[in-house]
Parts: structure tokens; sequence; C-alpha cells
């Protein structure tokens, strides 16, 4: 098998929904795991952490719009590949319950609980293991429960994402990729196969996150070698196959979907940094919990082989680098995906001597969850709520006369809140529409709207070149749709007009405004409004220094693209953890986001015509400033470019 496997530990199986350690003699492995289960049910149920809001189709408007987004594609079977990508994968609907289709819906309530059930099972096994032997036999379960409970209460605050509690699933199947000896070590990795295809295809991070785990238990044991390759790269390879396939995927678009998850991984960071001040306790809370963590694993390590040890810490580092990736290249409420998982990774942990420490670590992440929790200014649900909300989801899942009054019922909440006028409707009929920049659900809430997707359903998602120009190109392909549906504004402080560069340029180049309200513009497909572009300068501009924009006749477009000289210690930063903020500051306006993986491309500066809010204001003046970087000499180059610009067409 490539190598000895070491001597069994006093505790070897760290993942009780999966195996459990045997610490009881007069109970089997067997009997712990139902026993672990069945207590994770009374947690489950008394702690489920979804608001109804968000389970029955509102709640914030960019998760309800792309959940929206991955559960049509889902249904109409719509290939993920070069022509459609996201965040999330195909999978992508499984993370969170709305209620657009019965199907995935269905799917998504089923995932959920089965992840909660898991993961509370990993902290009642701890728990239980934990507590001194000499204390009565019906307290430890009361307990254990108690604990788990706990720790799930804390996930009902409306800034949980509860589909990263697989993070603690994937570390505990790591360390029993470690610990367990042949045969049963065979079927770990058959399910670590698995899980990385599944996990990838809802959320890349979390397939990088198994394979980062199973690499370090290839390096860490050489026992793991063989059944690694023999079982475990099998096992993924089949099971994304079959995935794929199951959610309308083609043979052709792996390569595509692969490549721009790539993008989008690559620009994440840089496009979706953002710091709220109200959230700075975060970042010292975050520190403190990784010191009392990382004493957890060096704990924990003790009285293992070496090898094992260092790999488990190498696991464990692995995991929570990505959840504090996440958790934190936004400072705002994402900071609650790292800490409310903190808990439940702390549970994996399992101390074989001074068994009370792993009781400690659960502990002091739990404390510090609610104190995350009150200090973001949201709730938690009481138990009465939330098991009149699981039975609410139950009845909504499996009658389709409740399903109906459900979706009626968000329909017209939805319709209210949109209040796209009637003529509207009737004058896009039948026909494929739009939706910029990014309420997707606007379809949903209105049936007679037959949906072009974008290829990166939402546009803010391109951060990147290659993607701002698969979306651009959707705009002037002869397959271009004949209306587009666009909101005002855009997210994270962001304009409208530079959001993204090509794709906003290509939009106003091949659509004119056919009506507008003070929230809605209609467009209409009118091609080919702009000439070539032409180049009228370029000037070469330190950080924070004024850059006066060329004059132009009227009747043209101003756009300019940017070359920004990044020192090397941004990209370690921002492979690290998060990156360093780029604003832009014009005519005197407050500062607008800048994203460098679209620096390159043409931002429009002016644009004749418009109206309302769809109108481009000139910009004469503007200044490229870094996050806590003073001026500087170099660093921006910037090209000056005029476009000629038709009148739009009557209809």
């Amino acid at each position: 098998m490539g190598g000895a496997a070491p001597p069994r530990v006093a505790s070897v199986a760290v993942l009780p929904v999966l195996s459990q350690e045997a610490d009881d003699r007069k109970v089997s492995p067997g009997g712990r795991i139902r026993d672990n289960l069945a207590l994770a049910v009374i947690p489950t149920l008394l702690a489920w952490p979804l608001a109804p809001a968000a389970a029955f189709g509102t709640g914030v408007p960019l998760d309800r719009s792309y959940m929206y987004a991955l559960e049509r594609a889902f249904v109409t079977r719509q290939s993920f590949g070069p022509n459609l990508s996201f965040t999330y994968g195909p999978l992508g609907f499984l993370s969170q319950t709305h209620l657009f289709y019965a199907v995935p819906f269905a799917l998504a309530v089923v995932a959920l609980a089965v992840l909660l059930l898991g993961a509370n099972s990993v902290v009642i096994g701890t728990v239980r293991g934990a507590l001194p032997r000499g204390a009565p036999q019906w307290t430890t379960p009361i307990v254990a429960v108690l604990v788990a409970y706990l720790a799930t209460l804390a996930l009902t605050s409306p800034l949980a994402r509860p589909i990263y509690l697989l993070d603690a699933l994937v570390l505990a199947l790591g360390f029993q990729l470690l610990d367990t000896n042949a045969p049963t070590i065979r079927r770990w990795w058959l399910a670590t196969g698995a899980l990385c295809a599944a996990a990838g295809l809802i959320l890349p991070t979390l397939g990088i996150a198994v394979a980062g785990v199973a690499v370090v238990a290839v390096i860490a044991r050489p026992a793991c070698r063989s059944p690694a390759l023999l079982y475990g790269i099998p096992a993924a390879l089949v099971s994304f196959s079959v995935l794929w396939l199951a959610v309308g995927g083609s043979v052709g678009g792996v390569a595509g979907w692969l490549r721009n998850t790539a993008e989008i991984s690559q620009g994440y960071t840089a496009a979706m940094s953002i710091r709220v001040p109200a959230y700075g306790w975060a970042t010292y809370l975050a520190g403190l919990l990784i010191v009392v963590f990382g004493a957890a694993v060096l704990a924990a390590g003790r009285g293992r082989p070496h090898p094992i040890a260092i790999g488990r810490a190498a696991m464990a580092a692995v995991v929570v680098w990505l959840l504090l990736k996440e958790g934190f290249v936004r400072l705002d409420g994402h900071v609650m995906v790292f800490v409310l998982s903190l808990p439940f990774l702390a549970a994996t942990l399992r101390a074989v001597r001074h068994r009370w420490i792993s009781l400690a670590a659960v502990g002091a992440c739990v404390v510090a969850s609610f104190v995350a929790v009150g200090a973001s200014g949201t709730t938690v649900v009481n138990p009465i709520a939330a098991v009149r909300h699981v039975g609410s989801l139950a009845r909504t899942t499996l009658f389709a006369a409740r399903r109906g009054k459900v979706e009626q019922r968000t329909r017209e909440e939805l319709q209210a809140t949109f209040a796209l006028p009637t003529s509207w409707l009737g004058q896009i009929g039948t026909q494929r529409v739009a939706v910029e920049p990014y309420e997707t659900v606007v379809a949903w809430a209105y049936p007679s709207l037959h949906l072009a997707m974008l290829p990166t359903i939402q546009e803010y998602t391109a951060y990147t070149t290659g993607l701002d120009r698969r979306n651009a190109a959707f705009y002037t392909s002869t397959a271009a749709p004949p209306y587009v549906i666009a909101a005002n504004g855009t997210t994270d402080d962001r304009d409208q007009a530079f959001d993204p560069p090509d794709t906003a340029l290509a939009l106003r180049c091949n659509y004119s405004v056919e009506a507008t309200t003070t929230t809605w513009a209609l467009l209409r497909h009118d091609p080919g409004r702009c000439a070539p572009s032409r180049p009228i300068g370029m000037v070469h501009r330190g950080f924070g220094d004024t850059i006066s924009v060329p004059p132009v006749p009227p009747g043209q477009a101003v756009t300019a693209s940017f070359s920004i000289q990044e020192p090397w210690w941004w990209k370690v930063a921002d492979v690290a953890l998060r990156p360093t903020e780029i604003h832009l500051l014009s005519n005197g306006h407050p500062p607008i986001r800048f994203l460098p993986g679209t620096a390159s491309e043409p931002h429009l500066l002016s644009f004749p015509g418009g109206t309302g809010f769809w109108v481009v204001p000139r910009i004469d003046d503007l200044r490229i400033v870094v996050d806590r970087l003073g001026p500087t000499r170099t660093g921006v180059t910037v090209r000056f470019s005029t476009i000629p610009v038709r009148a739009a067409n009557r209809a």
C-alpha cells in the first residue's frame, strides 16, 4: 500500500457521522454513530438556520437573484461551460433554500438537513467523548445536545452561510484518512473523491478544500498513496461525470467551465474586497480564535505519530485559510462565515490526551460565535419559531398546493417591489430579455418574461478581462436579446458605467433607451450605434495624481483604459488574505470602486444621449487612489479614446 501504516492510537476516528472512536467498550462504533445521529436531530430541529424570508424567495437581492438563476439553469438543463459560469457551480442551488422551482428547492432542503445532522453529530460525538467518564450517564447526551444546539443556534443569524459547515466535514474526513488503517481506508478515499466532485460543483472553493486535504494526506502518510490513486481519483472523476451530466452539462463544456471558474477565482478577491468600518472588531476576534484553534490543533496532535500530527495541522491550516479568505475578503457580514463555522471545525480535532481540551476549544468558539452575532447587530431564532419553520418547509416541499400559494404570494411581493410598468411587459411579450445588473429574479416575478442570462449570470461577476469580454459579446452577437431591463445602481460602491467596463460599453453601443422610471430603464436592441474607437492621448501618472480628460466634440463617447503597476506585495496580500483596495475619484465626487482585473478595458467617461439614470455624466478629471498608500510618482498609465456615436433609432 505504499508504506507501513502508522500504529493505531487511542482515538482514530473523528467523524461521528461516518465513524466513531470506540471509547465506550459497552457500545459498538456503529451504535455510537446511530446514537449521535439520533441526538443530532434535536439541535437540527430547534435551530434551523434559515429565516422564512430567505427560504421562500425574498431576502437579499443579490442572493435571491443568483439563486433563482442557478435553479433555473438546473431545471432548464442550461449547460454550464464557456457561455455560463458563476462563483457557484451548477449545483450551487443546494447552498441555500429558495423556492423558485420545486425540485431544486426540495433538494436544497434535504442537503441542508443532511449537512446539519452531520455537523451536529460531529459536535455531539466530541462532547460525549470529552466529558469525564465518572459523570452520570444521563448527563452526557444532555450536555452534548446543548453544546450542539448552541453552536447551531448561532447559525440562525441572517448573516450565516450554513453551506460552509461542509468544511468541518471535509476536515474530519481528512483526519480519517490519516488515522484509519486498511482495508477501511479504501472507503474513505472513495468518499473523499465523491465529496471533492460534489463540493466543487456546489462551490469550487469547497472542492479545493477537499483536494487540499487529500494532497496533505498523501504527503503525510505514504499508506494513502495507493488508495488515493486507485480509489480517490477514480471516484472523483466518476462522480464529477455523473453529476455534471445530471445537471445538463455537456462533455465539451467542462474545459470552458473550468477555465472560467479559474478566472473567477483569480479576480474574485480584488473585485469583491470591501471594508466596512463597523466590522473592525472582527479582525481582533478572528485573531484570538486562530490562536485558540491553533493551540487546540497542537494539543490534539499529541500522542499521535509525528507525521500524522503534522499532517493534521497542515489540513487544519488549509481549511482555516480558505475559510479566512472567504470570510475576510469582504470585511462585512461575510466575516460570520469564518466565525460561525469554527465551533464545528474545533469539534473535529479530538485530542488523544487531555480530551477536555477539545471540549474547551468548542466552548470557546461557541462563545465567540454569540459575541459575533451580538456585535453584528443580528439576532438568532428561538426554538419554537425554528420548529415551526421546519414544519413549514416540510409542508411546502411535499405539497404542491401549498407551494403554489407560497410562490404566488412571493411573486406578488416581488412585483410590488419591482413595479415594472405593464406597458413594458406588453411590449416585450414573449421575446427574450436580459436583466441588468443582477436582478434576474425579475423574470420569475413576471412569468411572461423569457430570461436571457449573461454568461456570468450577474454582471458584477465579470471580474477579469476575459469574463468581461464574454459578457460584451453577449450584447454584440446576432443572438443578443431584443430587450434589456436595467436597474438603477450597482453593488459595492461601483460605477454603473464601469461595471464591468466592456459590457457597459457594448450595452450602450447596441441598445437605446425605450422608456425609464426612477428605478428601471427599458432598453431596445439598436445595434451598431458606435463607430470604431480612435486613440486621442496617453498619460503616465502616479497614484493620487489628478488626470485631465481630453475634450471631444459633441456626439462622441470618451473611454479610458488603465494600466496599473501593482507592486509584488499586492499580489502576496491578495493570495494570503485580502487585496489592496483601489478607488477612482472623478469631478470631486465620492470615490468609487476600481477593479484591477478589468482595468485594461475601455471605461466610459462620457456617452452622448440617454435618459434619466441611464445618462453617463461626463468625467473631466480623475484620480486613482490606493487604500493606505499616499501619492506616488508612477503607477498609472491611462489611454484615452473617442468613439463616434449615432443617435438612437426610433422603434
